[in-house]
């Protein structure tokens, strides 16, 4: 357990710094070039037109409920 939690803290600041240079060197988008926000929707049709719209890209749907 302990160290799964020194590795964790030893491997994000790594690939935090790594992240442009991996982007570059192997190809990996990691979003480059687009403004990365968080979005309000109202409707589950909302999530689908937005969802599809950006087809053949990473995406990360986040649920957050008020509980």
């Amino acid at each position: 357990m302990v160290a799964a939690v020194v590795l964790g803290l030893v491997l994000i600041p790594i690939l935090v710094v790594a992240r442009p240079y991996l982007s570059a060197v192997l190809g990996l988008g990691f979003g480059a070039g687009r403004d990365a926000s968080l979005v309000d929707l109202r409707s589950i049709e909302d999530l689908r037109a937005r969802f599809n719209a950006d087809e053949g890209s990473p995406r990360l749907v986040l649920l957050v409920a008020p509980t």
